[in-house]
């Protein structure tokens, strides 16, 4: 009976319904370990990204303060300078190490320069999160725009200046100038500096003479129009923005 054509028949299609349900049950599997791959490596990059974010926040807010100092320390000279005051030689010192203060944003960004150039956000489902990964570059170069520019104002103009006009550079960048500069308040100089600074009576001369020099004032409102904290802060924001958009996105 089961070898009658109709049994013959029957068995075929059994057959062939468990081969073609071993197939389909095959690429379900494949299908799903392959999800689970691309989710693990979806976790992990937005692992990385929320570090190098982190650590792009704690840089932005270093160099924001720093500015915010710099820009302090040259509205106190051109108060100097529009007042007649000479302040005492340890505070020229902190003020002209803060107006010469080259600070230059190096965004920590390796990973998603990578995984950008790789196509791996592709990964990532939020698309805001893309699209603000996406922007994030351009925000880097407006941020580094001013800073670049100082620093070749700095090098070419305001270096020469108070060399010829013989301040000493050395009692400058000899100081300790990561801290945040506050008014009147003299910076500790370095173990560190190789050679005998001059004294306060061999600089109080150079710091008075730029005070009274007509020409210094150009340099001091190039300068001092220059600062931008308002473009650190945007960074800042921004990425706040691309922090809270990893921790929505992280859970899966």
């Amino acid at each position: 009976m089961s070898d009658s054509p109709r049994g013959l028949l029957r068995r075929g299609l059994i057959e062939v319904v468990l081969i073609v349900g071993s197939i389909l049950l095959a690429f379900a599997i494949d299908a799903a370990w392959d999800e689970r791959q691309t989710a693990q490596e979806a976790d992990d990059l937005l692992a990385v990204l929320r570090t190098e974010f982190e650590a792009n926040r704690a840089e932005l807010t270093r160099h924001r303060d720093r500015w915010v100092g710099a820009k302090a320390a040259t509205g106190r000279l051109l108060v100097a300078q529009a007042t007649g005051e000479i302040p005492p030689p340890v505070v020229m010192d902190s003020l002209i190490s803060g107006f010469m203060t080259p600070t230059t944003f190096d965004a920590p960004e390796g990973t998603l320069a990578i995984a950008a150039g790789g196509g791996k956000l592709t990964l990532l489902r939020d698309a805001e999160l893309r699209n603000l990964l996406a922007t994030w570059p351009g925000m880097v170069s407006e941020v580094r725009d001013n800073e670049l520019a100082m620093r070749e104002f700095i090098l070419r103009v305001i270096t020469p200046y108070l060399a010829e006009a013989g301040v000493s550079l050395a009692r400058s960048r000899a100081l300790v100038g990561e801290r945040p500069f506050e008014p009147d308040a003299p910076m500790a100089a370095t173990d560190a500096w190789p050679a005998p600074l001059p004294s306060d009576a061999a600089v109080a001369g150079a710091y008075a003479r730029i005070l009274r020099d007509p020409a210094f004032e150009p340099l001091l409102v190039t300068r001092y129009g220059w600062f931008n904290i308002v473009e650190y802060d945007a960074a800042i924001a921004f990425v706040d923005r691309i922090l809270a958009r990893i921790d929505h996105a992280e859970p899966r």
